[in-house]
């Protein structure tokens, strides 16, 4: 017990430091530097043949300092979120029962409570065309983008599954796709030529009134488009697409239509920015990250289906050692999900509806998007400084003094200094550094002392 509250004491230093920003954010060491400094094969040395609990807390402890710290206010880079204490207890809770759930029989409790979570999260779409709604949580947005295109083989390609897929068949999606989107195309066999990039503007929105001509130029060579997908939000700029357009013209074609909500479709949680998912009724399948903007900790992560029956078209195989039983009250998610050892990701995100509720939740999104905001005009009205666009999410785009600076080289410079971590991306060819704002402890004072390290790793720079 006592290594499990050294354990605890050491966490909690942790946390508190990155919370009050103390020492670096990350530190850039390399594999074999930091191999050495956690003196990995010493500790296996000591535990000896027999092992040693103590060691343990010892190495957690040490291990601590090689992690980014996601509470510091600092960090403002890539989306995940800052995760509350109850998902984390989660973690342990989980780790503890070793509950793998996706049969039945292995997990009662957990297969209940994802049924529980799927159809919380189902209340937030519309209806009636959303009433017969279905689905399940998986391990992050790659793995469900790659399901719910299963799904829409299944309905579209329906001899996939025995015969291999039609070549002649393709899919249309946005140059701001996320990578996996069509990572996942190639890996269900289509190949790269069975993708249609759809035309979009220069900060990577669906250009919807040119996607008729793309489609025309896909059937004039020889390929039949089957499914579109969109974004909500896009990874670059967390812009949304225009959902409700997108989504009558593949309903006019009997195309499926996937959103890509990975990131946004936390929105659908808050009275003030659901309206950016408008249209969300005619898509087919959608794609939700709790552990972005819901305060979970990773990975957690709802593939939804508007009609639950699509489920039973991603797979179709036997396995009678995992007991097949059809009954509704007692279901077995490996028909439907890639994984069979499947954590209990619904309490992550179960726990923390609890510690935070419905509104607090709600709240603490609504203060990521107005924080960001403010940061934009904060940005925007600096000399030298510019944003593209205005942010619509928790996502910000900038640069500073373009025409003088390779923006990804005056990124990595501050990021090297390891007193902030922030990405960056490119829109029609022009390089932009790149923000998350995930805590909402980073404010305009956090900014502003980033924005004066820019300006000083700039001028060293000459």
């Amino acid at each position: 017990m006592k290594s499990v509250k050294s354990i605890g004491d050491a966490l909690k230093k942790f946390v508190d430091g990155s919370r009050a920003g103390n020492g670096n954010v990350v530190r850039f060491e390399s594999v074999t530097s930091w191999r050495q400094e956690l003196q990995l094969e010493q500790f296996v040395e000591r535990a000896g043949s027999a092992g040693d609990p103590a060691l343990v807390a010892e190495f957690v402890e040490q291990y601590l300092d090689s992690l980014i710290r996601l509470n510091d206010p600092r960090f403002i880079g890539h989306q995940i979120a800052r995760p509350h204490f109850a998902s984390a207890l989660a973690d342990l809770v989980n780790g503890m029962t070793n509950n793998g759930m996706a049969v039945y029989e292995m997990g009662p409790g957990p297969v209940t409570l994802e049924k529980f979570v799927v159809d919380w999260l189902l209340q937030f779409f519309p209806n009636p065309a959303w009433s017969d709604g279905g689905g399940f949580l998986t391990h992050g947005g790659s793995l469900a983008n790659l399901t719910a295109l299963l799904a829409a083989r299944g309905i579209q390609d329906p001899d996939s599954w025995k015969s291999g897929v039609n070549r002649d068949l393709c899919f249309m999606i946005p140059e701001a796709s996320h990578y996996c989107v069509k990572r996942a195309i190639c890996i269900l066999g289509y190949g790269e030529d069975s993708i249609v990039y759809l035309p979009t503007n220069r900060f990577g929105q669906i250009e919807v009134g040119q996607i008729d001509e793309s489609y025309q130029a896909a059937l004039d060579r020889g390929k039949k488009p089957i499914a579109i997908t969109a974004n909500a939000a896009s990874t670059p700029t967390g812009l949304f697409d225009d959902l409700s357009a997108i989504g009558k013209f593949a309903t006019a074609k009997g195309m499926w239509f996937h959103v890509d909500g990975a990131h946004g479709a936390s929105a659908l949680v808050s009275e003030r920015y659901r309206s950016y998912l408008a249209g969300i009724e005619y898509a087919d399948s959608i794609v939700w990250d709790q552990h972005k903007l819901l305060q979970t900790s990773a990975l957690c992560t709802s593939v939804l289906f508007r009609r639950a029956s699509s489920l039973n078209t991603i797979f179709q195989q036997q396995a009678s050692y995992l007991n097949e039983s059809l009954d509704e009250e007692r279901p077995n998610l490996f028909r439907h999900t890639i994984e069979c050892t499947k954590v209990p990701m619904s309490l992550k995100f179960y726990l923390c509806l609890l510690a935070c509720g419905p509104d607090g939740l709600a709240r603490f999104l609504e203060s990521l998007f107005e924080q960001t905001h403010k940061i934009y005009e904060l940005i925007s009205a600096r000399e030298g400084f510019r944003c593209p666009c205005p942010p619509q999410s928790n996502i910000l785009c900038f640069q500073y003094r373009p025409d003088e600076w390779d923006q990804f080289a005056l990124r990595h410079h501050v990021v090297s200094g390891e007193q902030f971590y922030f990405t960056q991306t490119e829109l029609a060819g022009e390089k932009y550094m790149r923000f998350t704002v995930t805590n909402p402890e980073t404010d305009v004072e956090t900014v502003n002392r980033l924005m004066d390290e820019v300006e000083k790793v700039a001028s060293e720079m000459r």
